[in-house]
Parts: structure tokens; sequence; C-alpha cells
């Protein structure tokens, strides 16, 4: 079997989509799958060296070079994209209003420029399959021309978030987004979804395509035992993603100051990712248990996973479908895991409950500081275990057996 994997998002420092596209093609080559990979000659300071090397040695990757794009990140690098600055009101203004032509001269996305750049040297008749990947979703542009000029080829879409809920476009795009997406999930052969509550959703609102949908979790990318030995005087609880977008963390830290308190062995919090300004303010009131680092690379998390006593994981806001990917790469150590949730009843919580891999709890201090007595148990006892059927070579056997 031939495959034509398409994606924008293939070795993008600190991308959970491109741990989620490599972990997806590695498993389909050891499955005996054929694939080449079309994607975007991203600028290499913002590509990530580690994710580069781990792909299969056997996959042909082609990357497509945007002039536009390339001149968009490099202004942006040159300026530093992750350096925070002060903004008076008129910038505030200017940015707004040059966010919306934006929106309005880039859709789908920025790297719009590749559904007319394309490589179009590829024998796109000789693959069985095309398989697209959001983010980001011009993938599917690009795999929905092909499809128009090659029909004989079957084409998969794999999605994340429903675009249309996207937390990243508003306004007019979001209206553009909700019309686009119907045309392609029209056109395509299959559909998944990596999140089994999006795709429950997904088929009540397209009932006409409902029978193409399916669900194709993401998988880790690499199994981490960790052999590392208790502290005598501390557990490491790391946290590696964004805090914020409704994420409350507040119940936690009270929870762990109470426990702390009375506990020989304390919990010392170890955040790796972007907070935003208010929750960097709450975090100092706490700051004799909790460091704040920068987010870092994918070679340096599987560093993190290896010296933590437990991962925490902190569900979106409460109504959200989607479940943040480093659930998935936790899923892939032997550490504890901690979910903190907002509602332990919806969709979501109950696919993490039903793993049987985690402590889940409901995000109230009092519920949290209970938890946190049977998770040091947890951690003292050492016994668990990566959950193999989220390895890359089942979750794309998975894949090949619903096509």
């Amino acid at each position: 079997m031939k495959i034509l994997y398409i994606t924008s998002t293939l070795t993008r420092e600190a991308n959970s989509a491109s741990i989620r596209n490599i972990s997806l093609i590695n498993g389909l080559v050891k499955n005996g799958a054929e694939v080449d990979a079309l994607t975007i000659d991203w600028p290499m300071d913002i590509i990530d060296d580690y994710l580069e090397s781990i792909i299969s040695k056997k996959v042909n990757i082609y990357r497509d070079k945007l002039f536009i794009l390339d001149k968009y990140f490099n202004n942006k690098l040159k300026k530093g994209m992750y350096v925070e600055h002060n903004e008076n009101v008129r910038k505030k203004i200017y940015k707004l209003v040059k966010s919306i032509i934006r929106d309005i001269l880039f859709f789908p996305e920025v790297d719009k420029e590749w559904i007319k750049n394309y490589n179009e040297q590829l024998n796109f008749k000789d693959y069985d399959y095309i398989i697209s990947s959001s983010d980001s979703k011009t993938a599917h542009f690009v795999a929905m021309k092909i499809k128009k000029k090659f029909n004989t080829v079957k084409w998969v879409q794999i999605w994340g978030d429903p675009w249309a809920e996207d937390i990243g476009i508003k306004g007019l795009s979001k209206l553009r987004a909700k019309n686009a997406e119907k045309r392609l999930l029209k056109l395509a052969d299959k559909i998944f979804y990596v999140s089994l509550p999006t795709l429950r959703r997904m088929e009540k609102e397209n009932i006409n395509y409902s029978s193409k949908m399916g669900y194709i979790p993401r998988g880790y990318l690499q199994k981490v035992n960790s052999e590392k030995q208790i502290s005598s005087d501390c557990y490491v609880m790391s946290y590696t993603g964004v805090i914020s977008y409704g994420r409350n963390i507040m119940n936690l830290l009270k929870a762990i100051k109470a426990f702390n308190s009375k506990s020989v062995r304390k919990f010392q919090l170890e955040i790796y990712g972007v907070c935003d300004d208010e929750t960097k303010k709450q975090l100092k009131q706490y700051e004799d248990f909790v460091n704040w680092n920068q987010p870092v690379s994918y070679k340096k998390i599987i560093d993190v996973y290896k010296n933590s006593d437990v991962l925490l994981f902190l569900s979106n806001k409460k109504g959200a479908h989607q479940i943040p990917g480093k659930l998935y790469d936790y899923f892939g150590t032997n550490r504890s895991i901690l979910a903190v949730v907002d509602d332990l009843k919806d969709n979501v919580s109950k696919f993490i409950h039903d793993t049987g891999r985690t402590v889940i709890v409901r995000n109230d201090e009092n519920e949290i500081l209970s938890k946190l007595n049977l998770l040091e148990s947890e951690i003292l006892e050492g016994n668990k275990k990566a959950l193999v059927d989220y390895s890359d070579e089942c979750i794309a056997r998975e894949l090949l057996n619903s096509i």
C-alpha cells in the first residue's frame, strides 16, 4: 500500500500536531505501508531537530518552499516571536486591524500559498491513499486540489478540532471556516477525528457524512520508561503545555499547599509551557513549590517525563470536546498521571476514566487534596506501565483496518 501523507506541521518545534503526525507516519511504516510525506519547508529556527531525526528513514519527505510564509516567519523571528511586549492602545488597535486583514487575505491560514504551490511533480496516480492531517487546515485544501485532479485516489482526512470551533478564529473567519469545512467533508472518502467526543458530536451535526466518519486517537511517539528514584523530600509533578484558555490551576495549587503543610514529602510542581500574565501572577504566590519554565523541545520533554514522579493533565474549559495531546504522550510513560477535570460526567472525562490509567479528580480544592493522598500511594507503589494500545504501531493498524 502506498500513501501520500500531507501535513504542514511535520517537525515544527513545540507542536502537538507534529508529534501526532510523526507517530502515525512511523506507525504506518511499521505496518508495512510505503509512505511519502508532503509538507512545508519551514525556517530552520522553528524546526525541532530531534523530531527530524526520529522520522522513519523509509519515508520520502517532499518540502515545499513558500515565499510569503518564509518572509512572514523570518520577520517574526527577527522581532522575537516569543518576546512579551507592553503595548499601548494605539499599538493594540493596529495589531487588531492587521489581524483582520491577515484573516481576510490569508484564508484558510498563513500558509495559504501552499494550495497553489505544492509539489506537482509527484506521480499522484501511484498512491492508493492520500491522508491529509490538520493543523493547519491548508493541508486539506492541498489534498482537495489533488483529489479533484486524480479522483481514483482515496482521500482520508484527519481532524483535531472541528474547524469552526477553533479558539484561534473569530468573526468572518469563523463563518468562512464553517462553510469550507462542509465542502471538505463532502469530498472525503473517510474522515477521522482524534477525539471520540468530537466524533460523536460531528456525526450528529453532519448526518449526511456520518457513515464515513471514524475515530483514530492520537498515539504517543515514544515509550518512556523511567527508573527515577523517589526523592526523600519531594515528589516532582510536571506539566507540559499551555495554562490558559480556561484551564484553572488555582484549586490544585491550594490543595498542594495544604498537602505540603502536613507531609514530610512535598509536591514540587514544574511547569513547562506558555502561561498568560494573570496565571503568572498567581503562580508567584506559590513559588516555594512551583517553578515556571519556558516551552521546551520534544527531546527535553522526554527528559522531563523521566525525571518526574507524576504528570499533570488539565482539561480544556468545560464543554470542550477535545483532549489535549499531552495526555497521549503521558500514556507512553510509566509515570503516574493526575487528571484534573471540570466535570466528571462529560464525555472527555468518561474517556479518561475508562482508560484506567489516571487518578482523575474534579477541579475542586478539597477533592484534589484527598486525591493527592491516593496519588502518593500510587507513586510509592511504582507499578504503572505505558498503554500499548496507544503506541504508534497500534494506532496506525487501527487506521489501516478502517480504510
